[in-house]
């Protein structure tokens, strides 16, 4: 028996391009009838985080296609994914398994994320299923540790395990293959997992679906982070050794598909962002040329009466590099009419924190101008830290359509470019050398507001993702407990930033947005 894994990416909310992918494939004749077709969780909406599934005229459209699918002249059996509604008792995220035209089970996710259990009713988890005189356990993958944890009566022959989301490193993607390779070795049974590739902001998916054999080796892998359709032949497997890639490789490249998926979907081409000749915007055009093409990138250096020379430098530097177009457009002429404007409002108030604020917005206004002009995308180039704790401004550097680096911590941004620079300086080595800035004063460095980005992840990491007390953390790492109070503090503070900004890419468990907000106060 040969099965097909369809590794694809489904639009958000649009039925019929999702239906046109599913179709295509149940259109094929170069599979024997008795071969099972795999399509991802979620493969008909796309997406589980959207208003529009519990809309009754969407549910309408859902069973309207899924009539359609049942009606395919598909000679094989197939399994696919959907929001459906169920009897009176509202919504379950559900895997259809059709075969004959009817559909012979619907297995409901139990296990449900924080946003699922806005939407959808907890189902009742891994389900038994028999097909072609053979036992399947079939489920999402989030339920198979409790189903491990039952005493299954009766033999298993394969289990079919269904989607999960990428997190940061090389560990997330280790602790996925354990615990498949434990799948099968307490069941004694051919494992087959399926995920898509792509994003359905914020969240970001490896693909990597794969078989193990009963004894829980690996037998075959999908590519991770691209679309892919394997036919694999279960009755002809032979072992393989798992590739093996560096966290940061990882993070990079889910990075970059993220930023292919979201242009792809909002049908974008061409993206522009500005560069200030730092680390984060830096990072951002890298990232931005591997998803895009050069062609389509642009950036945009705004210098003021207060960049450096070297900051110029370096982005032009790195525009060369990376084979970019650029363009020069100094603030300093708009930055003096603003303040002779504002001079009678202000009077004889000094220069402060609103004339850095008024600069950022400067810039703020020039990127938007040139992204509704060209039609490009602006792209954000904010990191973790800064808006953790509310380093930036609003309707100024806080602009863009998508934060690429919104789940990256400052030191990752540094790590990350240095792992770009591994086979040649593609980053200026200045850019990472020198001290962070955000230039609207005079010799300004980040550093002048908050603790240096070494004691600050740290801090932030133990609060956020670890949920350390301020004394927890102070007993870690024996820092200073006003220092420590003080960051925890501006994080609550500045949630109102955070809920005024621009989605996020998904790297972590504690993504700032849809899934992690503190209080507004």
């Amino acid at each position: 028996m040969k099965i097909r894994l369809i590794q694809s990416d489904p639009f958000a909310g649009k039925l019929q391009a999702n239906f046109e992918q599913i179709s295509e494939h149940l259109s094929d004749s170069n599979l024997d009838s008795e071969d099972i077709m795999f399509f991802p969780a979620n493969s008909l909406e796309g997406a589980y985080l959207y208003k529009d599934i519990i809309s009754g005229w969407y549910q309408t459209e859902v069973r309207q296609y899924l009539k359609k699918i049942l009606t395919h002249p598909s000679r094989n059996a197939f399994i696919l994914g959907a929001i459906l509604p169920t009897d009176g008792i509202g919504l379950q995220n559900t895997l259809i398994f059709i075969s004959e035209n009817k559909i012979k089970a619907c297995i409901t996710k139990r296990n449900l994320s924080f946003e699922e259990q806005k939407y959808c009713r907890k189902g009742d988890g891994v389900q038994l299923v028999t097909h072609n005189n053979k036992n399947w356990a079939i489920g999402f993958y989030d339920d198979f540790e409790d189903f491990l944890k039952k005493e299954n009566s009766g033999h298993i022959d394969h289990v079919v395990c269904f989607g999960s989301e990428f997190f940061t490193g090389k560990e997330s993607l280790d602790q996925r293959n354990l615990f498949l390779r434990e799948i099968s070795i307490r069941l004694s049974a051919y494992t087959i997992f399926i995920n898509r590739a792509g994003s359905a902001i914020p969240f970001l998916y490896t693909g990597g679906s794969s078989v193990l054999n009963r004894n829980g080796s690996l037998c075959c892998q999908s590519l991770l982070f691209q679309n892919s359709y394997d036919t694999i032949d279960l009755d002809n497997l032979s072992v393989q050794e798992p590739e093996v890639y560096p966290s940061i490789a990882l993070s990079y490249t889910a990075l970059t598909m993220g930023i292919q998926s979201y242009f792809r979907k909002n049908k974008f081409k061409k993206a522009v962002l500005g560069l200030s000749g730092g680390i984060d915007s830096a990072l951002v055009a890298t990232l931005a040329v591997a998803a895009l093409g050069n062609e389509n990138v642009t950036g945009i250096l705004m210098p003021s009466d207060f960049s450096s020379e070297h900051s110029i430098t370096d982005a032009v530097e790195l525009a060369e590099n990376l084979k970019i177009k650029y363009e020069v457009v100094p603030i300093k002429p708009l930055f003096a009419l603003l303040n002779e404007t504002l001079s009678p409002v202000f009077k004889d108030v000094s220069f402060g924190l609103t004339e850095e604020n008024m600069q950022a917005r400067l810039r703020g206004i020039i990127l938007m101008s040139v992204s509704n002009k060209t039609g490009a995308l602006l792209l954000n180039t904010s990191n973790k830290s800064e808006v953790a704790v509310g380093y930036g401004t609003l309707y100024g550097d806080m602009c863009g359509s998508l934060a690429i680096l919104g789940d990256l911590y400052k030191t990752d941004v540094f790590e990350m470019s240095r792992w770009i620079n591994r086979c040649g300086i593609i980053i200026p080595q200045n850019t990472i050398e020198k001290a962070p800035s955000a230039e609207l004063r005079p010799n300004q460095k980040d550093s002048d507001s908050l603790p240096e980005y070494s004691i600050l992840d740290k801090i932030l990491h133990a609060f956020i993702e670890e949920e350390k007390s301020c004394e927890d953390i102070c007993q870690i790492y024996g820092f200073d407990p006003e220092m420590v109070n003080k960051t925890i503090k501006l994080v609550k503070a500045n949630e109102y930033k955070r809920r005024q900004a621009a989605p996020i890419l998904k790297l972590s468990p504690t993504t700032f947005g849809l899934e992690m907000r503190f209080s507004l106060e």
